[in-house]
């Protein structure tokens, strides 16, 4: 008998014995005083193992079954073998229809020797940093950053993921693979918030990893990041914010955190390799990581403004540098040249005209002059031909008296 219910039978006689009231009795067991008298009954009429719990010893009627758990574990060997625990169990209901709950299944793998991949271990305490306020509405501040990791898994390279959380309600607003931390890689991601949500108010980044380039103490205007990315946040009105401090954009480290552990987990479990699998997969899986992860939306509170047509979009998620017109209103541009039109019309410019070339988030080239856009197409000389084309012979025919002839006649005199 355990000390519980040993102090129970004890405290019960001492009422049997009117040593103590029954209200005393319930303060000293804390329990009521109509079950002090179920306990005085039972007292009276039966001996202290039945202060025992009537189910002790008995199966409990919703126990899991033996062939379930052997499931469960096998289950976790093959196919979910880096999953935590929390995200194998949602993963049990979800694929297999195995409904667990989280108690029991971290009970069946404590018993099996199983742990989880994170695990929390103990290290040392780092040095604290000030607090900062979340902000109040939705698209007031985004935090972006980018992470380098093994997100195919250790057969493939690392891979980079670009991403925004929303401050207010943690919502990851939008996610781009790509091989390197590019201009691209960020457009696409603005891309994606302009098209769901619209225009934010501010941008909070690492300044080290997306907004300078330099190289031998001069800028190119084209790889520029700081150039390209500032112009369009400031056509847009977005105010851009700096820190050289990782704490200091703790909701996207942490959005890093959970994506390394769950994404590349549902990435291995969809068999996906190459990198325009990846960003298909994001479009499905983002929605519902949100559902799992974010605060409810107030939209009625919402700071981000109605983003312009895609036509606007497309320009303005641009790589922009300038150049001069040649002779013949020529323009070049990558190695090739180009000629400027408006309406089919070809545009005539002056020699050494500066120009802006707009290189759009589609990949088509676009002439910016006196704030008037022009399509560009590309120049192809015509080749001339050459070569000297040789008159076509007329046919000959022979005289009566040429030898060919005389021996044709005479074979057809002998034929009949």
């Amino acid at each position: 008998m355990n000390n519980d219910r040993k102090n129970k039978y004890k405290t019960i006689g001492k009422v049997i014995n009117n040593e103590i009231t029954k209200k005393r009795a319930a303060k000293i067991l804390d329990l009521s005083i109509r079950k002090i008298e179920q306990l005085m009954k039972i007292y009276d009429t039966q001996n202290m193992t039945s202060f025992a719990h009537h189910s002790r010893g008995r199966t409990a009627y919703n126990k899991t079954k033996p062939e379930i758990c052997e499931n469960i574990l096998n289950l976790y060997k093959t196919k979910y073998i880096d999953f935590n625990f929390i995200h194998f169990k949602e993963k049990l209901l979800e694929n297999e229809k195995i409904k667990i709950s989280y108690s029991v299944l971290y009970n069946l793998m404590s018993l099996n020797q199983i742990k989880s991949p994170r695990k929390q271990k103990l290290r040392k305490k780092d040095k604290s940093h000030p607090l900062r306020e979340c902000r109040k509405c939705f698209g007031e501040l985004l935090q972006a950053d980018a992470s380098e990791h093994l997100w195919l898994g250790i057969k493939h390279p690392k891979i980079f993921l670009r991403g925004a959380i929303d401050d207010a309600t943690n919502t990851a607003v939008g996610l781009y693979f790509n091989y390197q931390e590019t201009l691209n890689g960020y457009y696409n991601v603005l891309y994606q918030i302009l098209k769901n949500y619209g225009i934010p108010m501010e941008f909070y980044t690492d300044k080290r990893t997306i907004f300078t380039y330099q190289k031998n103490n001069s800028k190119n205007e084209e790889k520029d990041t700081f150039t390209q990315f500032s112009r369009c946040c400031n056509e847009l009105g977005v105010e851009i914010i700096t820190t050289s401090i990782p704490q200091a954009k703790g909701r996207i480290e942490r959005l890093w955190g959970a994506l390394q552990d769950r994404l590349k987990n549902e990435l291995s479990l969809a068999k996906v390799t190459t990198l325009e699998e990846t960003n298909k997969f994001l479009k499905e899986f983002l929605p519902k990581f949100n559902k799992h992860f974010a605060l409810p939306i107030d939209y009625n509170n919402s700071a981000f403004v109605d983003a312009p047509e895609s036509d606007k979009i497309n320009l303005l998620l641009s790589i922009t540098s300038t150049r001069r017109t040649g002779n013949g209103s020529s323009i070049s541009y990558a190695n090739k040249k180009y000629l400027a039109y408006d309406n089919k019309k070809l545009k005539v410019f002056n020699s050494k005209t500066n120009v802006t070339i707009i290189n759009a988030f589609d990949k088509t080239l676009y002439l910016k002059y006196e704030n008037k856009i022009y399509n560009l197409l590309e120049y192809i000389p015509t080749v001339k031909n050459t070569e000297k084309t040789l008159p076509k012979s007329k046919a000959h025919k022979p005289k009566s008296n040429h030898p060919w002839t005389e021996r044709y006649t005479m074979k057809q005199l002998s034929i009949k």
